[in-house]
């Protein structure tokens, strides 16, 4: 029995008297949007939603009970764009810095740093970069991931002394010269605290989006990427700043993140 805002599952008795839900008995019933028809001639209210596509690279930086420390710089999605590991340059292991009993990588401030492959991310195309960052000093601006280029950084994602808020750059040429598109975050850094954020370039709306514990906090039109196809891919490190603190969990996407991919599909949502 379907009522206006009610769904009732009734029993069906089973050889030995006893109630039982049968599988059938749930097939039959479709759930209609409130005050529709309950005849045969309604029709179910169906929402159909194309599956985002995975991440194109996934490294940990953790190491678990037992787990080889090399696991945590593997990429976890290999056979997306090809295998993408990092290597490191005076990394630390650092116990118990975002979870009991793991080990998360650690970052110095001066000479710390990860790289993988310039074929990683593309940063004249749509792109999305999304990562779990402690950071642990504020007194220089410092930097904890970037894509390489001829003259300077084609992305660079981190802390602003200036300003004392998180920020991503993109410049708009590859040269030495030339403006950068800017987006800075409304809210101020916490030291020591975890704090997740995403980079958002939209390459056809032209949009630098910086989400911050998944609220869009920047929003910066009128962008146009470019991309060194030489330059690697950086953790932990800008062209001239190094970060200082933890990385958890960086992912790369090959399209631009939407809300649901940070908060999950709300009631409230449309349809």
């Amino acid at each position: 029995m379907i009522d206006d805002d009610t769904t009732v599952f009734r029993p069906v008795r089973g050889p030995a008297g006893r109630a039982a839900l049968s599988l059938a008995t749930i097939a039959a019933v479709t759930l209609l949007p409130l005050g529709a028809a309950t005849g045969a001639s309604a029709a179910p209210h169906v929402t159909t939603l194309d599956r985002p596509s995975r991440a194109t690279a996934i490294w940990g930086l953790e190491a678990f009970a037992g787990m080889p420390r090399e696991q945590g710089l593997a990429d976890r999605q290999p056979a997306l764009r090809g295998d993408t590991p990092l290597t490191g340059t005076t990394i630390d292991w650092q116990d118990d810095a975002r979870m009991l009993g793991i080990q998360t990588v650690g970052f110095d401030g001066t000479s710390s740093a990860l790289s993988a492959s310039p074929s990683t991310l593309d940063t004249a195309g749509t792109f999305s970069l999304a990562s779990w960052v402690r950071l642990t000093d504020t007194s220089v601006s410092r930097v904890f991931a970037s894509k390489a280029g001829t003259h300077r950084a084609t992305l660079s994602v981190g802390y602003d002394r200036a300003s004392n808020r998180w920020q991503v750059r993109m410049p708009s040429t590859g040269g030495r010269r030339g403006g950068s598109a800017v987006a800075r975050s409304t809210s101020t850094p916490a030291v020591g605290l975890w704090t997740h954020l995403a980079v958002v370039y939209d390459a056809t709306a032209r949009t630098l989006t910086l989400r911050v514990d998944g609220v869009a906090e920047a929003v910066t039109g009128n962008v146009t990427g470019v991309d060194d196809p030489g330059g690697e891919f950086r953790l932990g490190r800008g062209d001239t700043t190094w970060w200082q603190g933890n990385l958890a969990e960086p992912r790369v996407y090959h399209r631009a993140l939407v809300d649901a991919d940070l908060t999950g599909w709300l009631a409230s949502d449309p349809a």
